[in-house]
């Protein structure tokens, strides 16, 4: 391409006739035709180089519009968010760092999450209640028809697979929060079979009457399943170690040990352990204790010691019948006295004449030997 122009200059004197001018912009405009048509002949090549530049472009991530890739990208200085500002207590806005620590306001995960060590805070609550027993997220529910359906039980990972058993009496707690609401409700059923090959479980609903509250429900995906007990009645003397169960309810106000739960509805002999708020049981109708109070109930207590103060905190001395005087016993190793152990007092008491003396101990403050101290 020949770029070499003529300089033209428009007036040369008072003899220019302009044929010299005339000459060099014949041969300026020759060149130029020259150039466009070189130029023509090089549009096919042209064309590539250009194709060539926007394919290349496409290789790169733009920064002026939305773009992806379906490539691998490496951020080795990590990334920000929005307007971030590194701090859990004033923080904004979300970061990843070099070292994997990643800071963000609000997380949330549609399946499941795993970690190694889990540091929250070091208060908690819990508003719900807690089966330490077999227990799984309903996937789907299947109608069957005739009060029965099939339960797919969702997995957490590859490997994990439902443990429940036929003839266990199991129960889901539903609830309308996610629609506003504020409702729970109970599904009461007994498994008829399982599949571990679909990890699924299929089950019959219990009729109203056999239900606690008189409404049974159907179950939803969603929602958790669990074991209470199992419906099998063991032989004469034997045991069935799935009947039983342990339960935190913070709705009941009560952690719960359960044995010989056969149905939905509890009778007194289930409550092997209570504490916390007492049960309705047959026991209460027959004591000054509501249901609103709160203690211990169990079938069977082994203790060593037990202490029993007033409301004011003073301990209640446990009276100790030493049965008729007798001057041998009170001159004995162990004659009739008031005994302190640790906290625990024993208030002994002896019956000389029929009457029933209380024995203060001895060397207390405003009480000597031989002081009347009768207790009627």
């Amino acid at each position: 391409m020949d770029n070499k122009y003529e300089n033209i200059v428009p007036w040369n004197g008072a003899n220019d006739t302009g044929r010299d001018v005339r000459l060099k912009l014949e041969r300026n405009f020759s060149r130029v035709a020259a150039n466009f048509f070189e130029l023509a002949d090089k549009d096919a090549e042209l064309e590539d180089w250009i194709n060539a530049i926007v394919e290349e472009l496409k290789n790169f991530l733009r920064k002026d519009r939305p773009d992806a890739t379906e490539y691998l990208l490496k951020l080795l200085g990590g990334a920000w968010f929005g307007e971030f500002v590194d701090s859990m207590i004033a923080g904004k806005g979300a970061g990843i760092f070099p070292d994997g620590r990643a800071q963000v306001e609000r997380l949330e995960v549609r399946g499941s999450l795993s970690v190694l060590d889990l540091i929250i805070n070091q208060i908690q609550g819990m508003e719900s209640d807690y089966s330490f027993t077999e227990i799984g997220k309903i996937e789907s529910v299947e109608d069957l028809g005739e009060s029965t359906c099939r339960l797919k039980i969702e997995k957490r990972t590859d490997f994990d697979f439902m443990k429940f058993q036929e003839n266990d009496v199991c129960f889901s707690i539903i609830n309308t929060l996610l629609t506003g609401g504020s409702d729970y409700y109970t599904s009461w059923m007994r498994i008829l079979t399982t599949n571990a090959q679909e990890n699924s479980i299929t089950v019959v609903l219990y009729p109203d009457s056999e239900v606690p509250g008189g409404t049974n429900y159907p179950p939803l995906a969603g929602y958790n399943v669990t074991r209470r007990g199992n419906s099998t009645l063991p032989e004469e003397g034997g045991f069935n170690e799935r009947a039983q169960s342990w339960m935190i309810s913070s709705r009941e106000g009560r952690i719960m040990f359960l044995s010989n739960v056969y149905k939905p509805i509890l009778e007194d002999y289930n409550y092997s352990i209570s504490i916390g708020r007492f049960p309705r049981t047959k026991a209460l109708e027959k004591l000054p204790i509501s249901e609103n109070e709160t203690g211990v109930m169990a079938q069977t207590v082994i203790a060593e010691k037990f202490y029993q103060l007033d409301h004011n905190g003073d301990v209640i001395p446990n009276k100790v019948d030493r049965v008729i005087w007798s001057l041998e016993t009170a001159q004995s190793g162990a004659p009739y006295r008031f005994v302190v152990r640790v906290v625990e007092a024993f208030r002994q008491r002896i019956y000389p004449a029929g009457t029933a003396y209380g024995l203060p101990p001895w060397l207390q403050v405003g009480v000597s030997e031989g002081q009347d101290n009768r207790r009627t």
